[in-house]
C-alpha cells in the first residue's frame, strides 16, 4: 500500500496539470453518473414504499385491441367476490376534484384549495397506509376523510385532525370529518398525497353503465393471478356488460388483465389511466450511458499509464467515437421536445393565458370576466371543464348512436370556446350564446370521430344534437394518437342541474401584449373575488412544459451525459499532451 501511494504522489508531483484534468474529468462522470441513477432508481423504486406492492393488483378491460383502465361498480363488486384468493377489492373515481373547501379557525373561515380523491372504504384494506392517527377503518362512516401529514399541519397546524370538519362550497355535498391521518406518500407513489374520502355507499352501486372507477384488489399470492382470471373467465355471466353497449355483443371478445401495482408505472396503451408512467426502455438508456461515462472517464486514467501509442490512440478514437453518439442523441432528444411544444396543434395558443377557477369565481363568472375584459389589452375570455393538451386523456363518455355504441373523449366549454381559441369549423356551425340555455347539450366531434362512427350532421345522440365538426386538433399530448373526441356546450343543465361549472379560464390577449402584465391583471381579477385561494395561473407555453415534463427531464439528462463525455475527452486528451510534453 505504501509503494502504490509513493508511486502516486510521485505521478503527482511530474504530471500535476495532467492529473488535475484527469481527477476533474473523473469527478464530472462520477457527478453525471449519480444524476442519471437517481432518476433510474426513482423510477424503478416506484410504489416500494406499499408493503404488498407485488400483491397489489388493477384490473383493466380489453375489446377489440383497445384496453381501459375503468370498470363500475357492480362489475367491481362481481369480481371482488369471485375468487377466496382476492383478499380485499376497492374502487376509486379515475380522477380527483378539486375542491375549494374552508376550515374554522379562531371563528373565522379559512379557505384551502385540495385535491379529494373519492374512494371506497375498502381502500385500507388494498394499500398500506402508514396512519397517525386514525386507524383502517377511519373511512367505514359517511362522509369520513382522510388527509396526508403535511395537510393535516398546515390546515390544523399541530393540534389533532381528528373529527375536525371539512366545509366545501357546495350547496348539496355535507361536510366532511376527518378519521385519520397518515404519513405522506414519497413521490414515486402511484397513490399521491391528496385527501381520500368515503364515497357514497350508493353512488353507482348497481349501475353498469357508469364506467368511471378504477379498481384495485389484493391477492393473498400473487402467484395465483391467473387462476382468479380463469375462474372469473369460465364463471361470469357478462350479460350486464354486453347490455351496457360498451363492449359489443362478444362476451368472448372481451379480456382482463391483471397488471401489479409495480409493473403499472411501466403499462402503456391504456386509456383512462391516470397512473404517473415511465418508459423501460428510457430507464435501459439512461442506465447504459451513466455506465458508458464511467468507461469513458476509466479510459483516461488507463491512457494515464505506460499496456502503448496505439492503444492510447483506439481508446482515444473509442472516447471520441462514444461522445458524438451521446451528442447526436441528444441533439435528437431536443429536437423531438422542441417539436412538441413548438408544433401546431389545431388551435391559437399564443398570447393566451390560463386560469384554474373554484367554485366562487365560477359564482360570479360573468362579473369576473367583464372585470379580465376591462384590461385594455385583453382580447377574449373562455372557458372549459379542461385544461387542452395538458394531459393524455379527458372524460370518456359511452353513448348510443343509430342503435350502436360509440365511445369519445368529451370537453365541455363555454359557447365562445372555438371563437376565442381560433378552431375553425369545418362542417356545420359554431356553439352560439343560445345553446347555453337548449334543454338538451349539443356537440361539435372531430374528423377522427365522424370517420370511425359514421355520424351525420344533425342527428342526435340520446338527444343532444350534433351540430358540426371540427379537425382532428391536438387535444391531448403528442404521446397519444389524436382519439375521437367532441366539444360539448351542456345546454341549460350540468348533470342535471342548472348552472355551469369551468375549471379553466382562457383569457387570450392581444398580439405583441405584455404577458407578464396580463397574468398579474388576471391575478388580481380572481383576488377581487376571493382573496384567500392562491390560483394557478399560467401562459400556455408553460402549460405544455408542464406536460411534457418527463421528456424533458430526460432531454437535460441525456444532454447532460453528452456534455460530461465531450469534456472527460477533452481532459483526458489534454492531460495526454501535457504529459508528453513533460516527458
Amino acid at each position: 500500500m505504501k509503494t502504490i501511494a509513493r508511486n502516486f504522489l510521485s505521478v503527482l508531483r511530474r504530471f500535476k496539470m495532467a492529473t488535475i484534468l484527469n481527477v476533474l474529468g473523473l469527478s464530472i462522470a462520477f457527478v453525471a453518473f449519480m444524476l442519471i441513477m437517481i432518476q433510474v432508481n426513482y423510477d424503478l423504486g416506484f410504489d416500494s414504499c406499499q408493503k404488498n406492492a407485488c400483491s397489489i393488483f388493477r384490473l383493466d378491460i380489453e375489446q377489440g385491441g383497445s384496453a381501459k383502465a375503468i370498470v363500475c361498480r357492480p362489475f367491481a363488486r362481481a369480481f371482488t367476490e369471485s375468487s377466496p384468493h382476492i383478499k380485499e377489492g376497492c374502487v376509486m373515481a379515475a380522477w380527483s376534484n378539486n375542491f375549494l373547501l374552508y376550515v374554522e379557525q379562531n371563528g373565522k373561515q379559512v379557505n384551502y384549495d385540495e385535491d379529494v380523491w373519492s374512494v371506497s372504504p375498502e381502500i385500507m384494506q388494498v394499500f398500506h397506509f402508514d396512519m397517525l392517527e386514525g386507524d383502517a377503518q377511519s373511512l367505514d362512516e359517511p362522509n369520513s376523510v382522510i388527509i396526508p401529514e403535511s395537510t393535516a399541519r398546515r390546515l390544523f397546524g399541530n393540534k389533532s385532525a381528528i373529527n375536525k370538519q371539512l366545509h366545501v362550497y357546495i350547496p348539496q355535498m355535507a361536510p366532511m370529518t376527518v378519521k385519520g391521518v397518515y404519513k405522506d406518500f414519497p413521490r414515486n407513489s402511484s397513490l399521491k398525497n391528496s385527501m381520500y374520502a368515503s364515497m357514497n355507499p350508493k353512488e353507482s352501486y348497481d349501475d353498469w353503465e357508469n364506467w368511471g372507477y378504477l379498481f384495485f384488489l389484493r391477492l393473498d399470492d400473487p402467484a395465483n393471478k391467473e387462476s382468479v382470471l380463469d375462474n372469473f373467465r369460465k364463471n361470469f355471466n357478462a350479460k350486464e356488460i354486453l347490455e351496457s353497449g360498451l363492449f359489443g355483443e362478444d362476451k368472448d371478445a372481451i379480456v382482463y388483465h391483471l397488471t401489479s401495482l409495480p409493473a403499472l408505472h411501466f403499462l402503456t396503451n391504456v386509456d383512462f389511466d391516470t397512473m404517473p408512467k415511465a418508459s423501460r426502455q428510457t430507464i435501459f438508456v439512461l442506465f447504459s450511458i451513466a455506465f458508458i461515462i464511467l468507461i469513458i472517464a476509466g479510459i483516461n486514467f488507463t491512457n494515464f499509464s505506460r499496456i502503448g501509442h496505439r492503444m492510447r490512440n483506439m481508446l482515444i478514437g473509442f472516447q471520441l467515437a462514444v461522445s458524438l453518439v451521446l451528442i447526436a442523441g441528444a441533439l435528437i432528444v431536443h429536437l423531438q421536445n422542441y417539436y412538441m411544444r413548438h408544433a401546431p396543434l389545431g388551435y391559437d395558443k399564443n398570447e393566451t393565458v390560463v386560469a384554474h377557477l373554484n367554485v366562487k369565481i365560477n359564482r360570479n363568472r360573468e362579473a369576473f370576466t367583464n372585470r379580465l375584459k376591462a384590461f385594455a389589452d385583453v382580447k377574449d375570455v373562455t372557458y372549459s371543464q379542461f385544461l387542452l393538451s395538458s394531459q393524455k386523456q379527458y372524460m370518456g363518455y359511452g353513448r348510443d348512436y343509430n342503435g350502436k355504441p360509440i365511445t369519445f373523449q368529451c370537453i365541455p366549454v363555454s359557447s365562445s370556446f372555438l371563437k376565442v381559441m381560433g378552431i375553425e369549423v369545418t362542417e356545420g356551425r359554431d356553439f352560439r350564446p343560445e345553446d347555453d340555455q337548449k334543454e338538451t347539450g349539443c356537440y361539435l366531434f372531430n374528423e377522427k370521430a365522424r370517420a370511425e362512427y359514421g355520424l351525420k350532421l344533425n342527428e342526435k345522440i340520446e338527444g343532444a344534437e350534433i351540430i358540426g365538426f371540427i379537425p382532428d386538433i391536438k387535444f391531448a399530448s403528442f404521446r397519444q394518437e389524436v382519439a375521437p373526441m367532441a366539444f360539448y356546450v351542456w345546454g341549460k343543465y350540468q348533470w342535471g342541474q342548472e348552472g355551469h361549472f369551468y375549471d379553466v379560464a382562457y383569457v387570450k390577449f392581444k398580439a405583441g401584449s405584455d404577458l407578464h402584465a396580463g397574468m398579474k391583471h388576471v391575478r388580481e381579477s380572481l383576488a377581487g373575488f376571493d382573496n384567500e385561494s392562491s390560483f394557478d395561473v399560467r401562459s400556455y407555453d408553460e402549460v405544455l412544459q408542464q406536460t411534457y415534463k418527463q421528456e424533458s427531464n430526460f432531454d437535460s439528462l441525456i444532454t447532460l451525459s453528452g456534455f460530461a463525455a465531450i469534456f472527460i475527452l477533452i481532459a483526458g486528451v489534454f492531460g495526454r499532451r501535457l504529459e508528453g510534453r513533460r516527458k
